[in-house]
């Protein structure tokens, strides 16, 4: 390959790149990701609620930065797990922040109008001896971080990273 052959092919993959916009949200899509995984680290070994809604809180500021300013032919499934990982790290908040406002309640029941039911409806668990739903507090927080995993590992998927 002669030097001229070079030199087309780089200027070639620059005006590709420039298209693409991906180099402009590539570090911004890390820095959402990092943050998610921060999260994710965390509660594996144990953290306080006011520790986890700071933290919830940074990944939610990267996630935004990210769904901000990524063009629409950004990668789809990366933007989806991403925010789908989020998503289920607020409703663990959500979860934990009603717990601490119901004690010594361990469950919410699920009535007509209650928004942590109708937004989450995965948590919801039906009582077999009364019949009735409710969201578990302990199970559904678990839950919930179980979900926002699985979507980080898609993300992560996605990304290549």
């Amino acid at each position: 390959m002669n030097w001229n052959t070079c030199v087309l092919r780089v200027i070639f993959i620059g005006l590709l790149l420039e298209l693409s916009g991906c180099h402009r949200y590539g570090p911004v899509a890390d820095a959402a990701l990092d943050a998610l995984r921060k999260v994710q680290a965390k509660v594996q070994v144990g953290i306080s609620e006011d520790a986890y809604l700071s933290v919830v809180g940074d990944a939610n500021f990267a996630v935004q930065q990210y769904v901000n300013s990524k063009p629409p032919s950004a990668e789809k499934g990366f933007g989806d797990a991403v925010e789908g990982s989020l998503k289920w790290y607020k409703a663990a908040a959500d979860v934990w922040s009603t717990e601490l406002h119901n004690v010594p309640d361990d469950y919410l029941a699920c009535t007509t109008g209650e928004s942590l039911c109708e937004d989450y409806p995965e948590l919801v668990m039906t009582d077999f001896v009364t019949d009735k739903r409710e969201i578990q507090y302990k199970s559904a927080v678990q839950r919930a971080w179980a979900l926002a995993d699985t979507q980080l590992d898609k993300a992560v998927t996605a990304r290549g990273k």
